[in-house]
């Protein structure tokens, strides 16, 4: 009998080409299945919740696979181990240190690591320090020398969510909608070094000028967050009004200005998900997710 499990994983991006296996090129996939195929000595397709590009990081990405009793014991063996706690072990001494493995539980065979999402979240963090900020920052931060108007692409931010068509801020994928509904997206200042300079100052780093964004959609459509990103920032340092984020969404016309960031800054924060056990439930929704991400028509480019 086969079972169903949801995996979570964390790994810093920088070395790899995203998640989808390419050939001769080093991916997240690509690294899971190889040692999932070592640990069970057959191939085990992966599924993920939202891939990643090459160079973006995660701290909670979600994956499922399935397998069979027989495969679960192998991994146990003849010994006391729980099969989710020697799974864990046995995967991340194979993995490189920058991808492990967080956590694994057994799900219903109806979910589905992506259409039983109910929304996802990503951080995306930059810096607008006017000196250039410690290497230990340099390869997940991205840097901005101009100082931000946080206020003003908060104004803008807010503008724009809700259920849209995001068009001008996403790359456009065959028979796939671009419709999502944005939840929240929101930039916070952190100023650590104000705020407790006694439980701080050790810190191997400035962080001064460091800047979090906050996205949540139901999902997201391929380079929306960098993209969106991207266009705030023209907004923070005036080279844009307030009302222009609004205005290029309701244009649907992909440009420059609307296109994708560097990815170094960008982190997948993880999966909201309803009763992992719900088969009802889990069934209705995937259906309906489906159907919003595969049925609705494709938005016209003008």
């Amino acid at each position: 009998m086969n079972k169903k499990y949801k995996v979570t994983l964390s790994y810093d991006g920088t070395d790899f080409f995203g998640w989808g296996i390419q050939p001769d090129r080093r991916t997240i996939q690509g690294s899971i299945e190889d040692a999932l195929s070592t640990i069970f000595n057959e191939h085990i397709p992966t599924i993920v919740a939202g891939r990643t590009d090459a160079g973006v990081h995660a701290i909670a990405q979600e994956f499922e696979f399935s397998c069979s009793d027989l495969l679960t014991q192998k991994i146990v063996g003849h010994g006391d181990w729980v099969f989710e706690e020697a799974f864990k072990i046995r995967v991340n001494s194979i993995l490189d240190g920058d991808l492990r493995i967080i956590s694994i539980e057994e799900v219903s065979g109806e979910f589905s690591a992506r259409f039983s999402a109910l929304s996802r979240t990503y951080y995306y963090l930059i810096s607008d320090a006017k000196t250039s900020p410690s290497p230990i920052l340099n390869r997940y931060t991205y840097c901005d020398y101009a100082e931000l108007d946080v206020d003003a692409m908060n104004k803008a931010a807010n503008s724009i969510l809700g259920l849209h068509d995001f068009f001008s801020f996403s790359k456009h994928r065959d028979k796939a909608t671009t419709i999502r509904d944005l939840k929240q997206f929101e930039f916070v200042r952190i100023d650590l070094n104000k705020s407790d300079p006694q439980t701080y100052k050790n810190l191997p780093f400035a962080v001064d000028g460091l800047i979090a964004c906050k996205l949540t959609a139901d999902a997201f459509a391929h380079n929306m967050v960098r993209s969106l990103i991207r266009a705030s920032l023209l907004i923070g340092k005036n080279q844009k009004p307030v009302s222009w984020l609004k205005e290029k969404l309701d244009e649907k016309q992909r440009e420059g200005s609307t296109g994708p960031i560097d990815s170094k800054g960008l982190y997948f924060a993880g999966v909201q998900y309803p009763d992992l056990h719900d088969d009802q439930f889990l069934r209705a929704h995937n259906e309906e997710t489906k159907t919003r991400r595969e049925i609705l028509p494709v938005s016209d480019s003008k």
